[in-house]
């Protein structure tokens, strides 16, 4: 085999690019799966805690509305008794 031939260093050359190209993509989408998977999970966890939020929220408000309704209520209570 004479390496110095083109007809010989070219395909190697360039199925040795091949292979480079090939590795580094394969290890490029590993990566961006892995940070995809762990972007998705922290959205999850994101979405659950809104949800806990909201629902929090709306207890405060109904026992801001109860307690309101009291306050307006408590003219009419005779303490006297």
């Amino acid at each position: 085999m004479d390496l110095s031939s083109i007809s010989v260093a070219g395909p190697l050359f360039t199925s040795g690019a091949a292979l480079i190209v090939g590795g580094v993509t394969r290890w490029t989408q590993r990566g961006v799966a892995r940070d995809r998977i762990r972007w998705e999970a922290r959205l999850e966890i994101a979405k659950l805690n809104e949800a806990r939020f909201a629902t929090a929220l709306d207890q405060l408000i109904q026992a801001a509305d109860a307690a309101n309704r009291y306050v307006v209520r408590s003219a009419d209570f005779d303490v006297t008794d």
